[in-house]
């Protein structure tokens, strides 16, 4: 580091400096803080981590012990990145997985815009996008006829 708490590493990425800037002067001297901050922007959202934990294929190369393993490793990104502790909240997150794959994929879209963490409040918000676009659909039908 320099006196401007400015790393002297040219090797630096975008996201590294970046997080690195965002840093307070305090903790721009702490490794532990930098580290933190360096490895929560490489950071992916959860979204990623499902769709990678979801769609992962075993390759000819790998063994059966080896696909499993990394199936938990992205289990365990995926849980941690969305804030799972608890059975509960794994139980949660499982159900509401599972409702999002049966309603029709825009109410889905809707369900994930607004980062509801249980099928019940997923449902709530499920029906009123229901309710609130059936009656600006049938409004607009009768403009039409």
């Amino acid at each position: 580091w320099n006196t401007n708490n400015k790393c002297e590493n040219r090797n630096w990425s975008y996201k590294q400096e970046k997080a690195f800037v965002a840093l307070s002067p305090s903790e721009k001297l702490s490794y532990q803080c930098v580290k933190a901050a360096v490895l929560k922007a490489y950071e992916l959202i959860p979204e990623h981590y499902r769709q990678r934990f979801r769609t992962w294929k075993k390759t000819e190369k790998q063994t059966h012990v080896d696909v499993a393993r990394e199936l938990i490793s992205l289990c365990n990104r995926w849980c941690t990145a969305v804030g799972v502790k608890t059975f509960q909240e794994l139980f949660d997150l499982v159900v509401l997985e599972q409702f999002k794959n049966i309603v029709p994929e825009r109410i889905a879209t809707y369900i994930n815009e607004h980062q509801i963490k249980t099928a019940a409040q997923a449902a709530v918000l499920a029906d009123e996008f229901v309710l609130t676009h059936k009656s600006f659909r049938d409004t607009s039908q009768r403009d039409y006829v």
